[in-house]
């Protein structure tokens, strides 16, 4: 996928159906080009405090000029590298969607800051773009309104959606926020149409027998950070948690990616993998 990001952008957004089913709904309330999900579960907002302070202090919360221009970026910058292996990610996914054209209507869980949403929308697809970091999400509305977008700030588990509604769901580095992960793809199964796809991407997964070391790591990365209460709001999942879906690999990260990356420190090669779940799928 050579040029730009972009290569697959079409100039014309879908006319969307969702948005107006959204805006006749009484359980939200529209305002700032969001829609509020009316009487959420409070607990997410604890997680929303802790999450807009660790952000601060990894310098995550971007200026508008930053944002627009994601997932290009600063390369005068810590996240410099980061940055560069999620606009690699992102080109093999658009690669996929383009060649999967009949994916139109999407689902993308966890948006923040909206820079994936709007490279979705102009690939000329319909997005429900869902948070509930709502400093990110009043960004991702500001700069990317359209009528292909409707931003919600709810609960993805009690957001008022309706079932097999959605061609393909999307957890870009969000899975990693939600404890029960069984819990999450049964609702996202029930939202996804039959014969739909979820997909992980940008998020770690770990073998079971990985799980205990990459626990403590968290642990160590959060008291550097001064932000211990954010292990009550990150959660290691293992593959084997997968095990009752049918889903693939596909990209996967092994032994050999980080040998190249120790040897060549300038490749970007995601650590992360891109898992394909396929719904209604028999399981593997």
């Amino acid at each position: 996928m050579g040029g730009s990001y972009y290569s697959y952008v079409q100039k014309n957004y879908v006319s969307t159906f969702l948005k107006a089913d959204l805006t006749s709904r009484k359980s939200f309330t529209f305002t700032n080009n969001v829609f509020y999900q009316k009487n959420p579960p409070v607990n997410f907002q604890n997680f929303e405090r802790s999450y807009t302070t660790l952000r601060k202090r990894e310098n995550r919360l971007f200026n508008d000029e930053t944002v627009r221009r994601l997932p290009d970026f600063s390369t005068n910058h810590p996240l410099t590298r980061e940055w560069q292996i999620r606009k690699k990610s992102w080109k093999r996914f658009a690669r996929y969607l383009h060649e999967h054209a009949s994916c139109q209507t999407i689902l993308e869980v966890g948006c923040g800051n909206g820079w994936m949403t709007k490279g979705l929308a102009a690939l000329n697809k319909e997005v429900c773009a869902i948070d509930v970091h709502e400093k990110e999400l009043l960004q991702a509305a500001r700069l990317f309104n359209s009528d292909a977008i409707s931003f919600v700030y709810g609960d993805v588990f009690t957001v008022p959606l309706d079932d097999k509604r959605f061609d393909l769901i999307i957890l870009a580095s969000s899975v990693q926020y939600f404890e029960d992960l069984q819990r999450l793809l049964q609702r996202l199964t029930a939202l996804a149409r039959p014969n739909g796809e979820i997909h992980i991407l940008d998020s770690p997964l770990y073998r079971a027998s990985e799980l205990s070391s990459a626990k403590i790591r968290s642990e160590s990365y959060f008291a550097l950070q001064e932000q211990p209460e954010m292990t009550l709001h990150y959660f290691h999942h293992s593959y084997e948690e997968l095990q009752n879906y049918k889903w693939k690999f596909l990209y996967r990260p092994n032994i050999f990616t980080s040998i190249i990356k120790a040897l060549f420190p300038k490749i970007n090669s995601s650590p992360f993998p891109w898992i394909r779940i396929n719904v209604n799928g028999p399981a593997l």
